[in-house]
């Protein structure tokens, strides 16, 4: 035999035992190969349970033959036999001896009949709310015989209980390894089951593990592949649901955001979770993302015990360029939650966007009017708001109050004839309500404007806004009686000695409404004047009947042997008690009471007058008009030939020995009252800056601003410092408009000062340029404004008007404007040198050197300082 044993699988047909032939292998030999049983065994008479087939078959060995072999068929079945054996022996060889081993044991091995307990898987999957899990098992092999196996459970992140206490936060039921886990296997049966009792709780629990183990199993019963298995209870289970409450919205296009509400639901809401909300695509019928509103994508996170938050979206609103649109829609979208669902009915919402507000709205621009009688007509603004590209028409009526109508207004009456027509892109446009002016003074008086019947070409006809009524109130501030003095000063000469005394009448004048009758005190005040000495006190009433406009006020001057200086004295006005008269804006003069010297009275034959430098050759035409905000005055006295009626007041002038240039000059300057009611008193200009001086001819406009009033002084002076008696000008009003800047540069209006550019520039100079080598050339551009003169220095400024008065304290200033005499005005002229005045010559001054040298060519409004210094300062 090749081998001593053999070992064979049951399932295998057949087995191959190996003989073998040594020596003369030249000559032909045979023998016989024959089987034995064992516990294996063969098919004789009788026998059923046949495990190999017997043979009895002779080996042929021919020439150069070594090895043949001998083939047993094996008999399956499946019934397990364990191991088997039987054996095969050589027999009766011919032309050869028997060699050893003459026998081979062969084992039948029945493995694959023996009986196998298994899973049917590896893995199990439940739902909670199932209560059970089920877990197949399957046996193979021999199955005419019962088997049996333990079926246990282990705890992973599932926790069993206890089968006979069921424990709080535990998820199945374990089965025990016991008699109550066993599982059978009946004769015949290849599938049976392990049932284990899923708790349904009500916590949110993630995916969770248990294991299912088979041991124990029966005798000669083995267990599988399968023999343990891991049981995932699926989660996440009792999770919340998640979606939008309420499920649609109704929003204005006006409102900067809108918030939908999520609602969370559920038994479990003890833990975090998350959803997504999202804004959707939307067709060309519906609100387009990035036109009505900003696209999102959001999550929206929980918190424990959170049941509701909001997901904002930003609305888009086209208030720039409003059109109608009607309404239109987009959806939101709920996906993807985490540790919560998406409610399926509720998992979108719409949001409907309504611009309501886009329609067209008319109403006044303001609910309040008020306006002067004398302006004969009030425009009432009517503003229309919202969409703007058709046509809109509103009736605008009147309906009277204390005014009434076509007496102290023209009726508009609620008819086609009284339509305000808005165009195309029109925004406001006016009522005009045309107004009687009288001469009655009467008070206050109301009446209302109205809107009604608004319409449109449009389909979206246009709504009144909310201030479709205005209240119109017409005042009659012009026709109130107000008392005053006709002039502010008056000046004459003392009486003579041959008479002691002499009346002087000074008019009061009533403005106004000269229906009533009215009364007013006029007392006299001393001054350097006394009463008794100079003239007679005065404390009585003026009567003024209607129709009286003008009275005249006697004031007796007495004759002062020992007056050598003019005196004065003030005449007041003052209200009647239990009176409404109303007084003026002069309500005092002075009365100036010259002495009499050798006949002659050192005055003008006339007091001075002011203008703007720029009408100085043409001052009768500007008398009493506003001046300019930003030219310098000129005090014009009847000495000079541009003086209104200078023909006569010159050769007055000449014939009492006035010089021009003798005339000594100052100024006064009063300013608009806090509220806009009247002026404060005047006051003396007494500080000389040291860009110009308050006690020259020409005052330069740095010294009032827009709506003050000025006048000037002129002293005639003769001799040795001889004063002559001053003569004071009417107040000058100082205008608004046409200014060197007009209004562009007003403070306060748009595009003024605070809109323009101020610019700085320092710029090393090297030493190897041509001009001003190894310098810092500063280069600086301010804005130019009426009445202001701009303060640069490279170092700060405090203390403004030392500054500009006290030279000690501009010292240390070099590289500024504030020295006339160096830094940026050391080529101009000296603010002290102005020429003096003589016949047809020019007025010098400061500000016009100002302007043609420091304001840019290419813009008139912008000072330009350019300079080069050795700065170390």
């Amino acid at each position: 035999m090749g081998h001593k044993q053999y070992s064979v699988r049951e399932t295998e047909k057949e087995i191959n035992i190996l003989v073998r032939k040594i020596g003369n292998l030249k000559q032909q030999s045979s023998v016989t190969c024959i089987t034995h049983g064992g516990t294996a065994r063969g098919r004789t008479k009788g026998t059923q349970q046949v495990d190999f087939t017997p043979v009895s078959n002779p080996l042929q060995f021919a020439e150069g033959e070594a090895e043949k072999y001998c083939v047993v068929p094996i008999q399956d079945d499946d019934i397990f036999e364990d191991s088997e054996t039987f054996s095969v022996r050589l027999a009766e060889p011919s032309y050869g001896l028997l060699g050893r081993p003459r026998k081979s044991l062969i084992t039948i091995n029945d493995d694959e009949d023996k009986p196998l307990v298994m899973f049917d898987t590896s893995h199990f999957v439940v739902s909670e709310t199932q209560g059970f899990i089920i877990a197949g098992m399957k046996r193979s092999g021999d199955t005419s015989v019962g088997v049996s196996v333990m079926c246990v459970s282990e705890d992973g992140t599932a926790i069993g209980s206890q089968p006979n206490h069921l424990a709080n936060g535990t998820d199945f039921i374990h089965r025990l390894h016991d008699e109550s886990s066993m599982v059978v296997f009946a004769p015949g049966i290849t599938n049976s089951s392990c049932t284990v009792k899923i708790i349904d709780d009500h916590v949110f629990e993630m995916n969770e593990e248990f294991f299912l183990v088979l041991k124990d199993p029966s005798e000669n019963t083995a267990l599988g592949d399968h023999w343990r298995a891991s049981v995932t209870i699926r989660g996440p289970n009792d999770e919340s649901r998640i979606g939008f409450n309420p499920t649609e919205y109704i929003v204005s296009e006006s409102e900067d955001t809108v918030s939908l509400r999520l609602e969370r639901t559920g038994m479990d809401l003890s833990h975090t979770c998350s959803v997504w909300c999202t804004t959707g695509d939307s067709s060309q019928l519906e609100a387009q993302p990035s036109l009505d509103f900003v696209p999102h994508s959001e999550q929206v996170n929980f918190t424990a015990g959170q049941r509701s938050a909001n997901c904002s979206i930003q609305l888009i609103d086209d208030k720039l360029n409003p059109k109608v649109e009607g309404r239109e829609q987009f959806i939101v979208s709920l996906s993807t939650g985490q540790n919560a669902s998406v409610s399926s009915s509720s998992s979108k919402a719409v949001v409907i966007l309504t611009d309501k507000e886009d329609i067209p709205s008319i109403q006044f621009g303001a609910a309040e009017v008020t306006v002067r009688e004398n302006q004969t007509m009030v425009r009432v603004p009517v503003i229309r708001s919202g969409d703007l590209s058709q046509k809109s028409y509103v009736r605008c009526s009147t309906r009277q109050r204390s005014a009434k109508a076509n007496i102290d207004f023209i009726e508009r009456p609620n008819t086609k004839d009284s339509v305000v027509t808005f165009h195309k892109g029109v925004s406001r446009m006016e009522c005009e309500v045309s107004l009687i002016d009288d001469v009655i003074y009467e008070k206050e008086e109301k009446f209302i404007v109205k809107l009604s019947h608004p319409d449109s070409a449009s389909v979206f006809r246009p709504h009144l806004g909310e201030d479709r009524v205005a209240r119109v109130t017409i005042v009659d501030w012009e026709d109130r009686p107000r008392v005053s003095l006709e002039h502010g000063a008056y000046t004459t000469t003392q009486p003579p000695a041959v008479t002691p005394s002499v009346p002087f009448h000074v008019p009061i004048i009533r403005v106004g409404d000269s229906s009533q009758v009215l009364w007013v005190n006029v007392s006299t005040q001393d001054g350097s004047a006394m009463a008794g000495v100079d003239y007679e006190a005065l404390s009585t009433q003026v009567e003024f009947v209607p129709g009286n406009a003008r009275m005249e006020l006697e004031v007796m001057l007495l004759h002062n042997p020992h007056n050598k200086a003019p005196r004065m004295f003030t005449l007041l006005l003052r209200p009647e008690d239990f009176t409404n008269t109303q007084l003026g804006t002069l309500i005092s003069t002075s009365i100036t009471v010259l002495p009499r010297v050798d006949g002659q009275g050192w005055i003008l034959p006339a007091p001075p007058i002011v203008v703007s430098l720029p009408y100085y050759h043409s001052a009768a035409d500007y008398v009493r008009k506003p001046a300019s905000p930003g030219y310098p005055l000129v005090c014009v006295t009847p000495c000079e030939a541009s003086y209104p009626g200078s023909n006569v007041t010159t050769e007055m002038c000449a014939e009492a020995g006035i010089n021009v240039s003798s005339i000594q000059y100052s100024w006064e300057v009063a300013v608009p009252a806090e509220g806009g009611s009247g002026f404060t008193p005047f006051y003396s200009l007494s500080d000389d800056t040291n860009f110009a001086n308050s006690h020259s001819k020409v005052l330069e406009s740095m010294f009032f601003a827009r709506h003050f009033w000025v006048r000037c002084i002129a002293t005639p002076t003769q001799g040795k410092g001889t004063h002559g008696i001053p003569l004071r000008s009417e107040a000058a009003t100082i205008g608004s408009q046409n200014g060197v800047c007009e209004t562009v540069m007003a403070p306060g209006l748009a595009g003024g000062l605070q809109g323009q550019s101020f610019k700085a520039s320092l710029t090393y100079i090297n030493a190897s340029e041509e001009h001003h080598p190894n310098t810092i050339k500063v280069h600086i551009e301010i804005p130019h404004q009426d009445g202001m003169v701009p303060l640069i220095s490279t170092l700060p400024i405090h203390n403004v008007r030392y500054l500009l008065t006290e030279e000690v304290y501009r010292t240390h200033h070099r590289c500024s404007n504030l020295d006339a005499a160096g830094g940026f005005l050391r080529s101009l002229q000296s603010p002290n040198s102005h020429e003096e005045y003589q016949g047809e010559r020019e007025v010098s001054f400061i500000s016009l050197v100002f302007l043609l040298k420091c304001v840019s060519i290419l813009s008139l409004y912008v000072w330009n300082f350019i300079n080069s210094y050795f700065c170390f300062n």
